[in-house]
């Protein structure tokens, strides 16, 4: 809209978001390690430093408003230190990060007068944009499924680093092309694909008339306040049940998944901060699967069954009769030793690892560490002189 229909105010949209992006960033992975006596510890810092590039085509010249953030290996400490950045987080919000801005690009669209069609993973569409006009302007994306397809899978069901393999293989060199005819291409694939100027202008018109009206931007605040309890209250539900305690990231992200277009990260954190003073949240460590801290929260329902099955445990206790005495359960433990074709040892850690159904099937409830092609990405992370990457 912004480049083929002219309607600039797309940019201000696009820049808005970008920076609402980086500032959920900023929250939640920005952090150091700072070692203090042989112990090293993940310390929060809440900022980042980053150099932001816009651009407005893709590598196939198709016309695509996307901005390169480059984040510099660099944070201040709370003593005003500069430190490097400690970048697990960053590498485990990508996905987070990325849709947070979609879902303020969205809220920012129909703020201008538009209405947008949602899709999944917080991606959508405007309305009035017709299907074909898209699909003539997405020639890198076909690049990418084709190549994908050479190796007979699809988007659905290529890994991201198969993806983003597909991706690299097909990345033409950029070329300086001259503006006027590179928008009058645009123009022209638009209105083959039944999107000419009358319909590009009338859209424009129409969206620019809505945004005018005097109630436009009230009511988008209020109903952005009304969905935003409802939108937290339901990513609590969701992360509740699979999580006891889950990170303020992904309550956040969730969120927003739920308010797609009608709530912003500002109304998100107003809500969770509303239902944390109720009670209907409680503030908690959420410690990921390599044990790193970070700010998290459980719910009210999470805590009362808790305790009552703790409640539960206490009346129960020596409410039946054992079936063995201690005595008893250590003589039975020795015969079977004795017994036993396979050594026993005290130390627990040392046993040997029963092949049981149930062992085999319990690594599969862990979390589970990056693929190998995912690590080779990641491995320039670790290394000191590196002194920047991007997301």
């Amino acid at each position: 809209m912004a480049e083929v229909a002219g309607d600039r105010r797309m940019i201000g949209a696009h820049d808005r978001a970008v920076k609402n992006a980086l500032a959920f960033a900023e929250r939640h992975s920005a952090a150091t390690r700072i070692r203090e006596g042989g112990k090293v510890d993940r310390q929060q810092t809440g900022n980042l430093v980053v150099a932001s590039f816009r651009h407005d085509t893709s590598r196939a010249q198709d016309p695509q408003l996307h901005t390169h953030n480059v984040i510099m290996n660099a944070t201040r400490d709370a003593d005003g230190n500069w430190r490097s950045l400690e970048p697990r987080a960053l590498y485990q919000l990508q996905k987070a990060i990325g849709a947070v801005y979609r879902q303020e690009l969205a809220v920012n669209v129909r703020e201008l007068g538009y209405e947008i069609e949602p899709g999944k993973d917080s991606l959508f569409e405007i309305k009035g944009v017709p299907a074909e006009a898209i699909k003539g302007f997405s020639e890198r994306a076909a690049q990418v499924e084709a190549r994908l397809a050479e190796r007979g899978q699809t988007r659905e069901t290529a890994s991201a680093a198969e993806k983003q393999i597909a991706a690299l293989d097909t990345r033409a060199v950029k070329e300086e092309v001259n503006r006027a005819e590179l928008v009058k291409d645009w123009r022209a694939t638009a209105d083959a694909a039944g999107f000419d100027q009358a319909a590009r202008l009338a859209l424009v018109a129409q969206a620019e008339k809505a945004a005018a009206q005097a109630d436009h931007a009230p009511l988008l605040s209020a109903q952005g306040q009304i969905v935003a309890h409802q939108a937290v209250a339901f990513a609590a539900e969701k992360l509740g049940e699979r999580q006891s305690v889950f990170s303020a990231a992904d309550l956040e992200k969730e969120a927003g998944r739920f308010g797609l277009g009608k709530v912003t990260q500002t109304q998100i954190s107003a809500a969770i901060d509303r239902a944390t003073k109720d009670g209907e949240l409680a503030p908690r460590t959420f410690i990921d699967g390599r044990g790193a801290e970070f700010g998290g929260f459980t719910t009210a329902s999470n805590i009362d069954n808790e305790q009552r099955l703790l409640r539960a445990e206490a009346n129960g206790r020596g409410k039946i009769m054992a079936i063995q005495t201690s005595e008893q359960a250590a003589k039975a433990v020795a015969r079977a030793a004795l017994a036993s074709e396979h050594p026993w040892t005290a130390d627990p850690r040392k046993r040997p690892k029963p092949c049981s159904p149930v062992r085999t099937a319990w690594p599969l409830f862990r979390a589970m560490p990056e693929p190998p092609r995912q690590r080779r990405f990641w491995r320039p992370w670790r290394r000191r002189r590196n002194r920047w990457a991007t997301i």
